[in-house]
């Protein structure tokens, strides 16, 4: 082999060895890159890629949208700098409809695993979050329960927390008020399903049961309670509780039982009289109580930024078109802000790390300073309001 060869061929081998030190660094990079989730870092700064299906459209749409406007509202002010506990991390949202629909939603989870995203919030119903979290539990994703209730949610997925209450947080607290009423009989008014029928027999395990209770069941869409406000006048309980799942229900039930003049304690299960419910009722909430996690008038540095989020961006933002800062407006916001203080504090996106460092931590959200159970359960620190006008206030009666 001659000398002009033999360099070439040395040349050639260093040319080959410098390809595969690249290879190698970009092997790295790439494994680095998926261990960070869906995430960009420039800078120091963690730009992070969250998913969002919630039901724009369909039978739960009122809530959706409140969800959507929370959410868009939030990564805009995290995005701002206006935000506690936020430093270094920048948010790029990904939202699409599930439509109310399960199938939908799972399609739309395949959708956007598919383009990398592994961290979720929002969801306005349990079927439309369990639906998608197969997708995204396989594809090693975090998700922090949208508004579900659904105890199923917490065995889902690997990486799940829950900002929201839970369905046996709320029926405990309602039983708790009903049996400090010390009533003789209580009837339940409450729409068939899963949501409805768990909620009645939950709190029917936690009441007194020297209480005298009775069940109504009404179906998932109705909006005339002529039959049943016709027995309740008969009947005359000393207490009413309602549960129902979609806000035109809530409002058509208490415009109905407003006309009716009945003298009974109504109680709103939680979640079912937020402000934007209220508000929709045109004062046919006044007297109704209820009780819940968060409401717009609580006091604390992260409600009063979210509050000033809200007039600075909502006008902005379709979504939030005829909304009013309400719990399903206040919950998705605190789950994106969670989201945010928790990648700044563990300098990453991976939902492993997120968990645990969610877990390890007490927050500051718009409810107020909260912890998680192991399971990933939120600790609600319920609060008595009642509807004035077509507001709610603090109930102190």
């Amino acid at each position: 082999m001659g000398r002009q060869q033999v360099m070439s061929r040395c040349a050639l081998l260093g040319v080959l060895a410098a390809a595969v030190l690249a290879g190698c660094g970009n092997s790295e990079s790439a494994s680095s890159s998926s261990d960070s989730s869906s995430s960009a870092s420039d800078g120091g700064t963690i730009t992070a890629k969250l998913g969002m299906i919630d039901s724009l459209t369909g039978l739960t749409a009122g809530a959706g949208t409140a969800n959507a406007c929370g959410a868009q509202v939030a990564v805009k002010a995290v995005n701002a700098g206006k935000t506690q506990g936020t430093d270094g991390v920048k948010l790029d949202l990904s939202l699409v409809d599930d439509q109310s629909t399960p199938a939908v939603a799972a399609q739309d989870a395949t959708k956007l695993t598919s383009q990398g995203i592994k961290l979720f919030v929002g969801g306005s119903n349990s079927a439309t979050v369990l639906a998608a979290m197969p997708i995204i539990n396989d594809a090693g994703g975090m998700h922090t329960g949208g508004t579900s209730k659904s105890p199923d949610f917490l065995t889902a997925g690997k990486y799940v927390v829950r900002i929201n209450s839970d369905s046996a947080q709320d029926s405990r607290a309602v039983a708790d008020f009903v049996d400090g009423r010390s009533p003789k009989s209580v009837t339940f008014v409450a729409a068939r399903g899963a949501f409805g029928e768990g909620a009645v027999t939950a709190v029917k395990a936690d009441i007194d049961p020297s209480i005298k209770a009775k069940t109504v069941y009404v179906g998932e869409t109705a909006t005339n309670f002529d039959a049943v406000i016709t027995d309740l006048v008969k009947s005359k309980p000393d207490v009413v509780v309602f549960i129902f799942g979609n806000s035109g229900q809530q409002v058509a039930w208490m415009r109905d039982w407003q006309q009716s003049g009945l003298k009974s304690t109504l109680v709103a299960y939680p979640g079912n009289l937020g402000g934007s419910t209220a508000e929709a009722a045109g004062g046919a909430a006044d007297g109704v109580i209820t009780l819940d996690i968060y409401a717009p008038f609580f006091e604390n540095e992260a409600n009063t930024t979210l509050l000033d989020a809200f007039k600075a961006y909502g006008g902005s933002i379709g979504e939030c078109k005829g909304k009013t800062v309400d719990r399903q407006f206040g919950l998705t916001y605190a789950q994106v802000l969670l989201m945010a203080q928790a990648i700044s504090k563990a300098k990453s996106t991976d939902p492993a790390k997120l968990r645990e460092t969610m877990l390890a931590n007490t927050w500051s959200l718009p409810q107020g300073d909260v912890k998680f159970q192991p399971n990933g359960q939120v600790d609600g620190q319920y609060t008595t309001f009642v509807g004035k006008g077509t507001d709610l206030v603090k109930y102190t009666g």
